[in-house]
């Protein structure tokens, strides 16, 4: 699932993507935004490392920064 929110930043705010990754999924280190293109094809808008940044009772959640 793909899920974005604005609510609670502010224009000049550092924006956060959040990856939840089931328990049994492999770890990663390295992340990248796409965008679809009019003509279909992909556009890496933004890439960067992965980090940790806790856990709930099913997924592990990770900051991409």
């Amino acid at each position: 699932m793909i899920a974005h929110s604005q609510i609670g930043y502010y224009p000049g705010q550092e924006k956060v993507a959040v990856i939840e990754l089931d328990k049994n999924d492999k770890l990663i280190t390295n992340a990248s935004v796409l965008k679809m293109a009019d003509n279909g094809e992909w556009i890496e808008k933004f890439s960067g490392e992965v980090k940790a940044r806790g856990k709930d009772t099913r997924n592990e959640r990770w900051r991409m920064v």
